[in-house]
């Protein structure tokens, strides 16, 4: 089994990228959408993942200086405690 937890469905195997040839780094990004922005006529929408109320404007006006015509932001915060609850309710569900 791999580390995604997808190793015991094959079908799943092709869920999760490689991580070794996976993007994670924002200069590369950067170029992908630039990249597309001059090869393509379509609009170039490029994503966002942000966790700070305001880290993430940066990054923004970096797409948009690649070229990007819109934005899609995610805000929020991955809760890696297991001890914590995933909400503030009492009730249980």
């Amino acid at each position: 089994m791999n580390s995604f937890g997808t190793g015991g469905v094959p079908e799943a195997m092709t869920y999760s990228p490689d991580m070794d040839l996976y993007n994670t780094g924002h200069d590369s990004y950067l170029e992908l959408i630039a990249d597309a922005k001059s090869r393509f006529s379509v609009p170039v929408i490029a994503s966002l993942n942000g966790t700070s109320k305001g880290g993430w404007v940066c990054c923004a006006e970096m797409i948009e200086q690649a070229g990007a015509d819109a934005l899609e932001l995610n805000i929020y915060h991955v809760q890696t405690n297991p001890m914590r609850r995933a909400c503030k309710s009492s009730h249980a569900f």
